[in-house]
């Protein structure tokens, strides 16, 4: 450990402080407080002489003093500690910040108030004032400036329109354009800052990162910035942006007004930065930033200059940086708690979503910490923004001892292994495809020694996409990837392989989804795998080709569909959703359902789970979607994001029953409780049309579901919108003039509440078991079953080549029917009946209760659920209307359970 007489001995802005009885007593206060702030920092520019009011070439001169004490006192504190200790990493870069800060405002005040004094202050069309605005970047904006960092800063406002308020000059008014005005006050801060006396200087400012850079004005209206994100922001700006933060500086706005002008451009600046899908297109992007660090390392090295670069070099600070901010592009546009400036938060944010694991996360930050650390040593000692760690034994123990390592030799090892370590873990993910650099600084190819030329490829059956492959017009490097991905493809089955080199030539323009599936070989062997059973899974990858970032983790990919996992998905979608805009909100809505879809299929084609597991976990899916929905449109609408309350989603049909399938319509009534809510009703409405049209639009991300209502009372005459009270007495038959058939009363029987205020629950409950539970005919009823049953049978004609498992006689229809007239018949003696639990278990308990035969029941349950299995093999297949010939085998199975559906039929009296 460095004790005071070594630091005097290797740091030049030590000994300049100690020589100076002011500054070293401003040292030690500084020491005596860990965490610096404004007030902290006012009363060392009080022991220094000056105050705010001060002019600001004076107030210039104590902030160059104040940086050479809070240097020394940080050289100090840091001596102190051990290398790999966070909190003193965090309490350095974090002083530096607030210091930085202060820095800024101070003169930022002074010189505002001497232009104001000249030309009176910056006035907008509605007579507000207007302030310069500071945005710091990089370290700065994520307040982890090192010791001898630049601060990168943009300055902005609101508008530039306009002139100032002006001053009387002899009689004359002098005023300056608002845009004029704004940047010579920046101008002035900016030089300020920059200038070098005896004293040193402040803090080196660079504002290159404007928007066009030195070609474009020091200062950027609002407007002018979005409109060059949009039609010019690239990806490094991306970068630059995602580290943007607010210095809050307000000198003629209030503080109020001045929050509320900054968080216009971060409304501005959020979309560029975080996109609303899974952002792929950062790796391509991050590699071309990645060869720039290399070509910059080498002209360092070039130069023959000795020593380790620790911010440049492989698996330097650098490379932990981008490897974290790539990670953040990528996802943070679908999680916003990864939206973080700061790299060691982003990776515990990156850990906490799943993202990373939390040992990667505890490495790189452990790596970092020791790195800028090491940073840090060499730049009090140097007094001087270097990142190198010198070749001379000397100097680097000197640095060694400073970070408390055991010996030099320790320390070279632990230096070596942490960027070994960073370098791996870097090149995991943004190595180039088709060249990875080695160790030593050299590169190669990967595909020199394995691939083989296209017309070496005796394989009749990949030949033809190989040759497709080499006709397109894409760059060469983009074809050696397509190329070896058709390589990796099973071949021996040419209908399997035709799908997938089909969806691989069809994303050859969207390197990102190539670059994956190259870097990840399992999730080519999943696409393959699925696209290879199922032709439905095939082509619902095919229209959503995104998907591919979902096949990457196979743990997640075949999660089960557990109360938890759904739970989970919930809170996580309501999270990301919240927040957005409208048209955010659509796409993420519509991504997250494709994915689910996408987990469904994946565990459906490889038999992890059945025809029910499959129709449970699609019905859930659509209950959380349209939950999400309801609260997206009720915050557009009505300003809350929330269940708009008293409004209730009535599931019919599959959804009802549970038993959806892949891409089917939902049948639903909307029904109002009108205490519950309130002064709201009179909008519901108008939400529930815009819900409808929401949840069937089209956009970039698809559709999510048609909407089907035709079943509310009165059909297609009746409201779109139902009171409790009113959808009561329909079905119950107590409206003037209508009431409910008994086929809507068949509907009820598989209808629950799905979405929306959960309150109206036992309300429709308590109207559904009223109705199903009502006195009737038996002979009128089995008579208006029988003749709905005559009148669907001839709305679904089938081939007499064919069987229809849904719609023939002996088909789930037939089963489905029976089943509601036992319900109709039966459950005013047998409240079991009530229960939406499935044909399978009603037909048991019409059992238990003596109504049909115990064994009947059990070989139609059976044969119920041989027919939706082999309906659901249909539409796996392709096959929408999922007929089976007649003279097939699968044809001659499905017919031998027809005359049970038979005997169930005659033993509810329907048989004419």
């Amino acid at each position: 450990m460095l004790n005071a007489s070594e630091l005097l001995k290797y740091s030049s802005v030590v000994r300049r402080v100690v020589a100076n009885p002011d500054l070293n007593r401003i040292q030690n206060n500084l020491l005596e407080t860990p965490q610096w702030d404004d007030a902290l920092l006012h009363v060392q520019l009080g022991a220094l002489g000056v105050t705010q009011n001060a002019d600001a070439e004076r107030l210039a001169k104590a902030l160059r003093q104040l940086r050479s004490a809070a240097i020394a006192a940080l050289a100090t504190f840091d001596a102190q500690q051990s290398s790999s200790d966070i909190t003193a990493l965090n309490t350095v870069t974090g002083n530096m910040t607030a210091l930085a800060d202060f820095a800024l405002h101070t003169l930022l005040i002074a010189t505002g108030r001497e232009l104001a004094l000249r030309y009176g202050i910056a006035t907008a069309a509605d007579g507000q004032a207007i302030d310069v605005q500071v945005v710091a970047m990089g370290k700065h904006g994520g307040r982890e400036l090192n010791v001898s960092s630049d601060i990168d800063i943009i300055f902005l406002a609101r508008d530039l329109a306009g002139d100032t308020a002006g001053v009387a000059v002899q009689g004359l008014k002098r005023t300056l354009s608002n845009s004029e005005f704004l940047n010579q006050w920046a101008r002035r801060c900016v030089s300020l800052m920059n200038t070098v006396t005896a004293d040193g200087f402040i803090f080196r400012v660079d504002t290159m990162l404007r928007p066009h850079g030195s070609a474009g004005p020091l200062v950027t209206e609002h407007a002018s910035l979005e409109n060059y994100l949009l039609t010019h922001g690239r990806m490094w700006e991306r970068l630059a942006w995602l580290k943007a933060r607010a210095v809050y500086t307000p000198v003629f706005e209030t503080l109020a007004a001045h929050s509320a002008h900054h968080s216009a451009w971060q409304a501005l600046v959020a979309p560029f930065v975080y996109r609303r899908y899974l952002d792929f297109t950062v790796i391509d992007a991050l590699r071309d930033l990645h060869a720039m660090i290399r070509a910059e390392r080498r002209r360092f090295e070039s130069k023959d200059h000795a020593g380790v670069h620790v911010k440049l070099a492989r698996g330097g600070i650098r490379e932990i940086e981008f490897w974290v901010q790539g990670q953040q592009l990528i996802r943070g546009g679908r999680q916003p708690n990864l939206r973080t400036n700061a790299t060691l938060p982003a990776l515990q944010a990156l850990a906490q979503a799943g993202e990373i694991e939390s040992s990667v996360a505890q490495t790189l930050s452990a790596h970092y910490t020791f790195l800028r650390r090491a940073e840090h040593a060499v730049q009090y000692i140097a007094d001087a923004q270097t990142h190198v760690l010198p070749a001379d034994d000397v100097l680097r123990s000197a640095i060694s001892q400073f970070l408390n390592a055991p010996s030099l030799a320790d320390f070279d090892a632990a230096t070596a292994q942490c960027m070994g370590e960073v370098a791996g873990h870097f090149d995991a993910l943004f190595a180039h495809a088709g060249q990875q650099e080695t160790s030593n600084g050299t590169a190669h190819s990967p595909t020199e020694n394995s691939d083989l030329a296209a017309s070496e490829i005796s394989n009749a059956l990949l030949a033809p996409w190989l040759d497709k492959a080499q006709a397109l017009p894409l760059t060469d490097e983009t074809r050696l990837i397509l190329v070896s991905l058709l390589k990796q493809l099973d071949c021996h089955d040419e209908v399997t392989l035709a799908r997938v080199a089909q969806f691989i030539l069809s994303i050859s323009k969207r390197k990102t989804y190539l670059h994956l599936l190259r870097q990840h070989p399992p999730a080519l062997g999943r696409l393959h795998s699925m696209m290879g059973a199922s032709v439905f899974a095939a082509q619902y990858i095919q229209e959503h080709p995104a998907l591919i970032d979902e096949l990457i983790d196979g743990a997640s990919l075949y999660q089960p569909f557990s109360k938890d996992f759904w739970q989970a998905e919930h809170d996580r979608l309501l999270t990301r959703l919240q927040g957005l805009d409208e048209e955010s909100q659509m796409d993420a809505l519509r991504e997250t359902h494709h994915a689910w879809v996408l987990k469904i299929l994946a565990q459906d084609v490889a038999q992890q789970i059945d025809v029910r597991a499959v129709s449970d976990a699609l019905s859930a899916a659509a209950d959380l979607a349209l939950d999400a929905a309801l609260c997206c449109v009720h915050a557009k609408l009505m300003g809350s994001f929330s269940l708009p309350a008293g409004l209730g989603v009535l599931a019919y049909g599959k959804l009802g029953g549970k038993e959806l399938g892949y891409g089917s319509d939902l049948d639903v009534v909307f029904v109002l409780d009108a205490a519950l809510a309130g002064d709201s009703a009179p909008q519901y409405p108008r939400l529930v049309q815009r819900l409808i049209s929401w949840l069937g639009l089209q956009t970039v991300a698809g559709r999510l579901f048609e909407i089907d209502t035709a079943l509310r009372p009165n059909g297609q005459a009746g409201l779109m919108l139902t009171s409790m009270t009113a959808f009561a007495n329909y079905q119950l038959g107590l409206s003037a003039g209508t009431k409910a058939w008994v086929w809507e009363h068949q509907a009820l029987s598989r209808a629950r509440l799905c979405a929306g205020d959960r309150r109206l629950e036992p309300q429709f409950d308590h109207v559904r078991d009223q109705v199903l539970q009502l006195s009737r005919d038996e002979t009128q009823l089995r008579h208006e079953i029988a003749e709905m049953r005559q009148k669907v049978s001839q709305a679904h004609l089938v081939s007499e080549a064919y069987f229809d498992p849904k719609h023939s006689q002996g088909g789930m229809v037939d089963i489905e029917f029976a089943v509601q007239y036992l319900v109709l018949r039966y459950a005013a003696d047998c409240p079991a009946l009530l229960a939406n639990i499935g044909n399978v278990a009603l037909l048991k308990v019409a059992a238990q209760q003596g109504y049909i035969q115990g064994e009947l029941a059990s070989s139609v349950g059976a044969a119920y659920m041989a027919l939706r299995t082999a309906a659901h093999t249909g539409k796996l297949a392709g096959d929408e209307r999922a007929w089976v010939l007649r003279s097939s085998e699968t044809g001659a199975a499905l017919l031998s359970h027809v005359p049970r559906i038979q005997a169930l039929w005659a033993a509810c009296g329907l048989l004419s």
